[in-house]
């Protein structure tokens, strides 16, 4: 028996000198956080905030195309053409023609052409001016939205940081009341014991105590329910480990209430909201009524179109030339698609 016991105690410290010293992990410092913290952490972590902000920046793109297509375009245009020759000799024998044969397709100048060119090209027509100023009441709907996405987070956070702290306040008030409360209880107790009071004001001490502890749980419950709201706000990754600073006394003074409804009435974005709508669906009405009238199309072509790919020709013939051509399109029927893209924008101008 006694040779068991010393083999336990052995093979005990044998595994406490073998077993690595492990130290208590202390845990980190709490975040302290201000309201423009909270309000910079909520913005950065905000799905719907961002969102928004996305939809702003597309619709300001859109604009920038809108705007762009109402201006002339340049491009650098580069093709090879071969065309299957008919087989029968040019008419007019020339030291470049002599050997090559007609094309056999009339659409093409000759078997090998080559065309190097510049384009610049302006379309005029009033659907994209109506096109581009719908493009524009749509960005500024954008940024009403944005604003009102900004605004509204704006609110929730400072009513999630002063939720959080007037938890902790309650909870702080709740604790004094229950300490007092039990302290009320204890002391009546030693009075009975005395032969001071009644029993039955010890009975009362101690239901008031039982109320204090009871409001005591429920303001913790609060103060936790107002922290975890906020914590799931600002952090991407859920962390209940930050304090917040308590600066509701540094809040400035409010100011009148004449000041107050004269900034809605200017800074209304509900109203802005349905004025950019309205303005965007009335563009897009006269869009849709374009499509009745005319467009015009004007194009400058210079560079090479040969059938060589040089500047002059065998001949001495210089390639290098310009051309110009105007296109008016005319729109005579289409099966109503004009008319159905009116009635559906009048609706959406009516809505």
């Amino acid at each position: 028996m006694r040779s068991r016991i010393l083999f336990l105690i052995s093979v005990s410290f044998s595994l406490a000198v073998a077993a690595p010293a492990q130290q208590p992990s202390s845990p980190s410092a709490p975040l302290t956080l201000t309201l423009q913290d909270a309000l910079s952490r909520a913005r950065a972590n905000s799905v719907q905030f961002q969102a928004a902000q996305t939809d702003a920046a597309v619709a300001h793109e859109d604009t920038v195309q809108a705007r762009a297509g109402l201006l002339p375009s340049v491009n650098y245009h580069n093709q090879y053409l071969y065309t299957q020759g008919a087989g029968i000799p040019p008419t007019t024998a020339t030291p470049s023609s002599a050997t090559t044969s007609t094309p056999r397709f009339i659409a093409n100048n000759a078997v090998h052409e080559y065309v190097s060119q510049g384009i610049a090209e302006e379309s005029l027509s009033l659907g994209q001016w109506s096109d581009y100023r719908r493009a524009r009441a749509l960005e500024a709907l954008a940024r009403a939205k944005s604003e009102i996405a900004s605004r509204g987070l704006v609110v929730t956070v400072v009513q999630d940081y002063y939720g959080l702290l007037s938890a902790q306040r309650k909870y702080a008030n709740a604790q004094l009341a229950a300490t007092e409360a039990q302290r009320f209880f204890d002391l009546s107790r030693k009075l009975e014991h005395g032969g001071e009071v009644a029993h039955s004001d010890v009975i009362k001490a101690q239901l008031q105590a039982n109320d204090r502890q009871r409001d005591l749980r429920e303001a913790q419950l609060a103060m936790d329910k107002a922290r975890l709201e906020l914590a799931v706000l600002l952090f991407p990754k859920f962390d209940e480990n930050f304090t917040i600073i308590d600066d509701a006394e540094l809040a400035p003074p409010l100011g009148a209430f004449e000041d107050f409804a004269r900034a809605a009435q200017t800074n209304n974005l509900d109203v802005r909201l349905s004025n950019a709508a309205l303005t965007a669906a009335g563009h897009e009405l006269a869009s849709a009524r374009a499509g009745y009238l005319p467009s015009l199309t004007l194009d400058y072509f210079y560079g090479i179109d040969a059938p060589q790919f040089a500047t002059h020709g065998p001949d001495g013939v210089n390639n290098l030339g310009y051309s110009a051509s105007a296109t008016l399109n005319i729109p005579i029927w289409n099966w109503g698609a004009t008319r159905s893209k009116v009635l559906q924008a009048g609706l959406r101008r009516k809505q």
